[in-house]
């Protein structure tokens, strides 16, 4: 059911984003010895019909994570991805109330469903993510190079 344009959208927002703005930046990180921190998602890790753009948009920022790591050795910049799992966004506030609606639930439980149904600790909040980050790209964090972490509770269970 999804369309070329579907998928042109959904590369064109995450993926070429990224992609652009790692660009625009390298020197400056070449000359800094800086570090970049790609977010890419944990569909990206565990692909599903119902996420199938979403997925390849975030396995495709995987493969790129591993080649920037590789040309950040050369170049001494770090480079590493971090893939979320559900955390409270905008996005996700719009589930929520989809899935209370179709269930006739409260949004809280409807909250404590999606968790359940990950089989995770908790939604994530914008700050778990931004902490890790700022660990990752900070000095304690420099020994991390072309690594793929997942801040997800628990939701991913592939290897």
């Amino acid at each position: 059911e999804l369309t070329e344009e579907d998928w042109r959208d959904g590369f064109a927002l995450k993926y070429f984003g990224h992609v652009r703005l790692i660009r625009a930046a390298w020197v400056a990180l070449k000359q800094s010895g800086g570090s970049v921190a790609i977010v890419s998602g944990v569909g990206g890790r565990t692909p599903g019909a119902l996420f199938a753009i979403g997925g390849s948009v975030n396995n495709a920022l995987l493969s790129l994570t591993k080649a920037l790591a590789e040309k950040g050795v050369e170049d001494g910049i770090q480079v590493n991805a971090i893939c979320p799992g559900n955390v409270r966004t905008d996005r996700l506030a719009a589930r929520i109330r989809t899935e209370a609606k179709a269930a006739g639930v409260g949004e809280d439980e409807a909250a404590r469903r999606i968790v359940a149904a990950a089989r995770a600790t908790r939604l994530g909040e914008p700050a778990d993510i931004a902490g890790l980050v700022a660990f990752v790209t900070g000095a304690r964090g420099r020994f991390l190079h072309g690594a793929v972490i997942d801040m997800d509770g628990g939701q991913t269970k592939t290897l």
